[in-house]
């Protein structure tokens, strides 16, 4: 039941950058230009959570373990993942 509910409240989140990528891809007049991005998406998007999920599961962290190295870290994150999000806002921009 928790997790229906943490779906329904995650979809407005999750679905909107595919539905954004979507829209892009079916205004490109190139099919592979279209794939690529797609592909370049599911990199950026899905590889990082599933490379956590096996490093969480093959060397069997606790969640109080990674909860505080994530607090200790916190900074580093951030500005990683604002990074990697604005060069990937620029690489959008520059294909209007």
């Amino acid at each position: 039941m928790v997790g229906i509910l943490a779906g329904i409240l995650l979809l407005p989140c999750t679905s909107t950058p595919y539905l954004v990528i979507l829209s892009l891809l079916s205004t490109l007049e190139n099919l592979y230009e279209g794939l690529i991005l797609l592909i370049l998406y599911n990199i950026v998007m899905v590889i990082p959570l599933l490379i956590l999920t096996l490093g969480v599961y093959l060397l069997s962290f606790k969640t109080s373990e990674l909860k505080s190295w994530s607090s200790k870290n916190r900074r580093v994150l951030n500005s990683v993942m604002g990074l990697m999000i604005v060069f990937l806002s620029f690489y959008l921009l520059s294909l209007l």
